[in-house]
């Protein structure tokens, strides 16, 4: 029973303040600016298109060519950034979350991939280097995932790159790749540790057999078509003598360039 009282007078209490004023902390003060006090103890936002000034039981219309956002006390000759301006209307609405907009804007753009941004955005936040989203419209940045070893990505990057051959990434959320030592080399790209990085002298060893190789393979049939045969027709003892004397040449040239090289 005292509790239902009590609150009876509480209501009561609330009930005493007039149009233009609002109840707070057992007071009634004037309505404050860009706000309505309609007479029931609450205060409340302008809506876009209107505005007001201090101790305003309700909210004024923009005069035609003026135009107004949310909970202003003033009307202006544009919308203001990170807003648009409603087609036939006074009313300047809020960009949601993962658009922008310039001043006096029709619409709101939606941001790229590699940005994000909250609502009443005037640009798009790039995502930190080390991170990157390949998504637009993000409204946070926990849209921007964090790049691989291996991989890096500079500051607003849609994408995780992967390191080029001779650099690597051993940790996480890079925003570059790390160089190998001098008179190294990695093999491929997206190397993840510097013990990926091998010798020049080894390298240069692999390409000359390659290089090698495909002479050694060409000369054959080269040695093929001179004479006028097909490889079924070749006589063994011919061929063995003709194609020998080459092989034998190429691999101890090959012999010869590793001795020098050690």
């Amino acid at each position: 029973g005292d509790n239902r009282e009590l609150h009876k007078g509480y209501r009561r209490q609330r009930q005493r303040c007039i149009r233009d004023r609002y109840y707070t902390h057992g007071n009634c003060l004037p309505c404050n600016q860009g706000m309505y006090c309609p007479g029931n103890d609450g205060s409340y936002l302008c809506p876009p298109g209107t505005y007001s000034e201090l101790g305003q039981g309700s909210c004024t219309k923009c005069s035609p060519g003026k135009f107004s956002e949310e909970g202003m006390t003033s009307c202006s000759s544009t919308c203001p950034p990170g807003t648009f301006l409603e087609k036939d209307t006074p009313s300047c609405y809020h960009c949601p979350a993962g658009s922008l907009s310039l001043s006096n804007a029709t619409s709101c753009i939606t941001c790229p991939a590699g940005t994000y941004s909250g609502p009443r955005a005037m640009h798009c936040q790039p995502c930190q280097p080390g991170k990157a989203n390949p998504d637009s419209g993000s409204t946070s940045d926990s849209s921007c995932y964090t790049c691989e070893p291996g991989t890096y990505a500079k500051g607003g990057s849609s994408e995780c790159k992967k390191c080029p051959i001779g650099t690597f990434s051993s940790h996480r959320g890079s925003r570059s790749c790390s160089k190998c030592p001098k008179e190294t080399l990695t093999i491929s790209t997206g190397s993840t540790s510097e013990d990926d990085c091998t010798a020049l002298a080894k390298k240069t060893d692999y390409i000359i057999s390659v290089v090698v190789n495909c002479i050694l393979v060409a000369l054959v049939v080269f040695m093929l078509f001179k004479t006028g045969k097909s490889e079924d027709d070749i006589d063994p003892v011919s061929y063995t003598h003709l194609t020998l004397p080459t092989i034998l040449l190429v691999q101890i040239s090959v012999v010869a360039v590793s001795f020098k090289k050690t």
